[in-house]
């Protein structure tokens, strides 16, 4: 129907319009009914079509509660909204697409919000993908978001912006925002005047600052491009945190955090060329994920058997820089949030590096742990240099306070000897242990044969560990 609407023709023949005594059945359809067909069209050029199938249909295009323009041309666009607005008229949803087809200066995509604004949607998407004139940093043209009064959710996505707001006025209904791909924008501005904001999402390729302070976010997700140099938030309401730098961490890097009713966060560094989160000399954290499940009754977890544990997830890799000072494990965790879990999970990229000063670091910071899981990845195949800090330490003969560790799973494990020396700090350390479950590499070879039997006579040395050995295709 829409194709045919679309070619300019009356799309349905007359015998299916009409009944044998001349009725027209299409104008004789009920508003609702008309109004629900129009709307899951979702496109407001295709809605003006069907004016082709009866005149009365097209007064009810221009009381529609929803419009969608998917890539108009902006002279076409000033023209469609122009055309549908009337004296007091309202919007459940405005939606705006215009293609990189055809970019827009900043000044016009000021017009066209201020436009949207005059609608009053309660719900606003625009998505603008292609900018004319400067984008970079703090030289990027400026646009100032309306105060969008009636607006639950807002979503914009619009490369290279940098956003401003008015000298005055709130946003009182907003509860959800999108901004993705701008340039940049004023958080410790912005979120004050939205006193009912429960989601914010913020994409932004100049964001040097994540400055959040807000009674009522639930959902927070932040993506930084750039070197990121502080993040302060205050969310006593705060459920879900993801946060993701591009970029890397600032040297001049702050960090403050509150929010008492978190269950889950992510951090994610994703940069390459520094440390950004260092663990010792050589170690980099890439990716920290905590889960803090909540009881029956809603209260948030604790320490006590009764109630379910937390879960730590960190992927570590080598650093490309080896930096100078050597920072403490617990340290670091408590820096991002992270006091008490119960299970830990470790992806290590070890690179040939000795890993067992980092897992025992982890540890020895928090002796609550239960069960300890670590997947091992080759991320290059060069060896370890001789003077590498990896195994500057008497690690070897340690033993640390394990009373709750039950169960250790290893995945890759390749039978060296520096991993077996680890596996019996674990053993000596962990008097509580039940099970370990060695998943072996591919790489397990018959240089490896000598450690593997000594790792069999583990079981000899300590009875009541189940010892469990995997080779890689499943076999035990």
């Amino acid at each position: 129907l829409r194709r045919r609407m679309a070619c300019g023709g009356d799309s349905l023949p007359r015998r299916l319009r009409q009944r044998a005594d001349g009725m027209d059945l299409i104008s004789a359809l009920p508003d609702d009914l008309i109004f629900e067909f129009l709307i899951r069209l979702r496109c407001a050029r295709a809605a003006t079509r069907t004016s082709l199938l009866s005149r009365r249909w097209r007064r009810l295009c221009n009381r529609l509660p929803e419009l969608c323009f998917r890539d108009i041309a902006p002279n076409h666009l000033d023209a469609a909204l122009a055309g549908v607005a009337t004296a007091g008229r309202v919007l459940s949803l405005l939606e705006i697409h215009v293609s990189d087809r055809h970019p827009l200066q900043s000044h016009r995509i000021s017009s066209l919000l201020h436009a949207a604004a005059r609608f009053a949607p309660a719900v606003l998407n625009v998505c603008i993908l292609g900018l004319k004139g400067k984008w970079s940093g703090a030289m990027a043209d400026a646009v100032q978001l309306p105060c969008f009064r009636r607006a639950t959710s807002l979503k914009l996505e619009v490369t290279g912006v940098r956003f401003t707001l008015p000298p005055a006025g709130d946003f009182p209904a907003l509860e959800s925002i999108s901004l993705v791909l701008c340039c940049h924008i004023d958080l410790a501005n912005l979120v004050p005047r939205c006193p009912r904001l429960r989601k914010l999402r913020i994409s932004s390729l100049m964001l040097f600052s994540v400055i959040v302070h807000s009674p009522s976010l639930e959902d927070l997700d932040v993506v930084a491009h750039g070197p990121v140099r502080r993040i302060h938030i205050s969310a006593p309401s705060l459920k879900k945190l993801q946060l993701k730098a591009l970029g890397c961490l600032d040297n001049e890097f702050s960090l403050s955090f509150s929010a008492p009713l978190l269950e889950k966060l992510q951090w994610m560094w994703c940069s390459s060329s520094s440390p950004s989160v260092g663990f010792g000399q050589i170690w980099r954290l890439t990716v920290l994920n905590l889960n803090i499940p909540k009881m029956a009754n809603g209260s948030e977890s604790g320490s006590t058997d009764l109630q379910p544990p937390r879960h730590l997830w960190l992927c570590i890799e080598p650093s490309v820089i080896l930096t100078d000072a050597v920072q403490s494990i617990d340290g670091q965790l408590s820096r991002f949030l992270v006091t008490r879990f119960s299970f830990l999970d470790l992806m290590i990229g070890k690179a040939s590096h000795v890993y067992g000063p980092l897992v025992l670091r982890l540890l020895a910071a928090n002796t609550s742990i239960q069960r300890l899981r670590v997947k091992l990845c080759e991320v290059r195949e060069e060896a370890c240099s001789v003077n590498c800090p990896c195994d500057h330490t008497n690690w070897r003969s340690q033993r640390i306070s394990l009373s709750n560790l039950k169960n250790v799973e290893i995945e890759g494990f390749a039978g060296e000897s520096h991993e077996v020396d680890l596996l019996k700090v674990i053993l000596r350390s962990a008097t509580m242990l039940q099970t370990v479950s060695l998943h072996l590499s591919r790489k397990v070879s018959s240089n490896t044969n000598g450690c593997m039997e000594e790792v069999s006579q583990l079981s000899k040395v300590y009875p009541s560990v189940i010892l469990n050995i995997y080779h890689h295709s499943g076999d035990r």
